[in-house]
């Protein structure tokens, strides 16, 4: 492996990292720009045609110039375009994110997990679920991504998450047991904000 393709392979692994952490953030937080993150890693990794490129730039210039409305309206264009390119669709689901826009969000988040069923598409939609109170369609989409990357800290935290407020207690605590497993600082860091009962419920 020469130096170029390294480098290109940790480029490509560090704004993946990064643009889920700030989806992440952005899902649980609040807002905090994931869809600017997301499109430095479209503008690196997609595959279109240079016309295209010249649109995603402008649609970049609106983004940080927080013309989020205009950058909506540009990338629907774009899409007509790409109709099944699941990186455009992603980043159209975080910008709807971004302005609140929940049903249409998750209509394109749901186009993208029938095109590329994937970890990232699987948890996305169970996050968008988790906002618009759906959880027993949260539980089952997230799910399906805890299958694709059974040691991932953060699905198993959500679907715990979701377990306990549905009152699904041995649940709950067969999925805290795999995050003390993954990661058992991170599990406890976890457990110490929860409401009491939880974490009696939790307990061993």
């Amino acid at each position: 492996m020469n130096t170029k393709t390294f480098l290109g392979g940790l480029i490509t692994v560090f704004i993946l990292v990064s643009f889920f952490n700030a989806a992440t953030k952005y899902l649980f937080l609040g807002p905090s720009g994931p869809s600017s993150n997301y499109i430095k890693y479209v503008m690196y990794k997609t595959q279109v045609s240079d016309g295209t490129k010249l649109k995603l730039r402008s649609v970049q210039r609106d983004l940080q110039e927080k013309r989020n409305d205009k950058a909506l309206d540009k990338l629907v264009r774009i899409i007509d375009s790409v109709p099944n390119n699941t990186d455009m669709l992603t980043l159209f689901t975080l910008l709807c994110l971004e302005e609140k826009q929940w049903d249409r969000a998750l209509s394109f988040a749901e186009r993208v997990t029938l095109v590329k069923p994937d970890y990232l598409s699987y948890v996305t939609l169970g996050s968008i679920y988790v906002g618009k109170g759906m959880n027993t369609e949260a539980i089952e989409t997230l799910k399906k991504g805890a299958r694709i990357r059974p040691n991932d800290f953060k699905v198993h935290q959500m679907l715990c998450k979701l377990y306990l407020t549905a009152g699904e207690i041995d649940l709950a605590k067969i999925e805290f047991e795999r995050m003390k497993i993954i990661s058992n600082f991170a599990a406890e860091s976890f457990l110490r904000p929860l409401k009491k009962q939880f974490k009696e419920a939790l307990a061993p």
